[in-house]
């Protein structure tokens, strides 16, 4: 009897082993190796000219580019007139840019002074130069979107008011923030 109940556990557990090993053959591993390059984010400005609605014989404007800044300078100056430097911003980052509001950083004018101002864009391009978007009414630069090798029109106005006082000089700086759309909590609604 002893000998009958060896025999049908050794047979049990070879059951099980057998069944273990049948069943531990029955998968299979998948594999994902991932090599991963981050892209960039990079835009460039280009200068384009300067217009004003008016008078445009009376104010002398000129502008220059120094990596990502856009220096501009403005003479004979008079309240009541908008003027317009004329741009343009390449996306050359491998990154969608979304930009942030203009912000004053620096200077001595008084924003009492100003009315208006704004970077407003007229036209989105895309790398092969043909006209994505164009806007009747100006957009202001925090709502588009810029795609690699995408080119926005645009133009940077400033509108004086009657308190701008007369026969001075002052200086007025100036930023926006190109980023990727989810890096800031900042973003149009």
């Amino acid at each position: 009897m002893k000998a009958k109940v060896g025999a049908i556990f050794l047979v049990s557990v070879l059951a099980i082993a057998g069944a273990g090993a049948a069943y531990a053959l029955w998968f299979e591993d998948l594999y994902i190796y991932t090599d991963i390059y981050t892209g960039t984010v990079d835009v460039e400005w280009s200068y384009r000219g300067w217009d004003s609605t008016e008078w445009k014989d009376v104010s002398i404007l000129d502008a220059s580019i120094d990596g990502d800044t856009l220096w501009c300078w403005m003479e004979n100056v008079y309240p009541c007139i908008e003027y317009y430097f004329l741009f343009d911003i390449h996306c050359v980052g491998s990154i969608p840019v979304h930009f942030t509001p203009l912000e004053v950083i620096g200077g001595s004018l008084d924003l009492d002074w100003i009315d208006d101002y704004g970077i407003y864009i007229t036209d989105i391009f895309d790398e092969q130069g043909e006209l994505l978007t164009h806007f009747e009414i100006p957009e202001l630069i925090q709502y588009i979107q810029l795609h690699e090798g995408w080119t926005a029109w645009g133009y940077y106005m400033i509108h004086f008011n009657n308190f701008l006082p007369q026969d001075d000089y002052f200086t007025l700086d100036w930023t926006t923030m190109a980023h990727q759309y989810n890096e800031l909590d900042w973003g149009p609604q």
